[in-house]
């Protein structure tokens, strides 16, 4: 009978020992996950920076370039004594940012709100 009960520790103990090393081996692989997933993740933050660089970059172009061509569009009126051409186009261009910058303004102010209200329900 006491035979039997160390048979049984000594089971017992071998079932926790196989457990124990079950347990330090999904540590080890949570933590080589941790580990890769981190590396992912900053290599896709460097990724999404980047694109938003070159985002930029082409939007300040095109929209250098547009300025550009306007420009020498009025300067081209105005070398032919089409003064009034160029006034209308001038007139309608303020007409238009200023609908324009009232749009952003109002689209920031109601997403500004909008956020305020609900992290104030949360």
């Amino acid at each position: 009978m006491f035979r039997r009960f160390l048979e049984q520790q000594s089971q017992e103990l071998q079932i926790r020992s196989r457990e124990l090393d079950l347990k330090s081996q999904a540590e080890s692989n949570s933590y080589e996950f941790a580990v890769k997933s981190l590396t992912a993740q900053s290599q896709d933050r460097i990724n999404e920076r980047a694109h938003h660089r070159t985002t930029r970059v082409h939007r300040y172009v095109f929209s250098g370039f547009v300025l550009l061509a306007l420009m020498g569009f009025l300067i081209f009126c105005l070398y032919r004594n089409k003064d009034q051409v160029a006034l209308e186009i001038i007139k309608n261009l303020a007409i238009f940012a200023t609908g324009g910058a009232g749009g952003y303004a109002y689209g920031r102010y109601s997403a500004s709100t909008a956020k305020r209200d609900q992290d104030s329900e949360e």
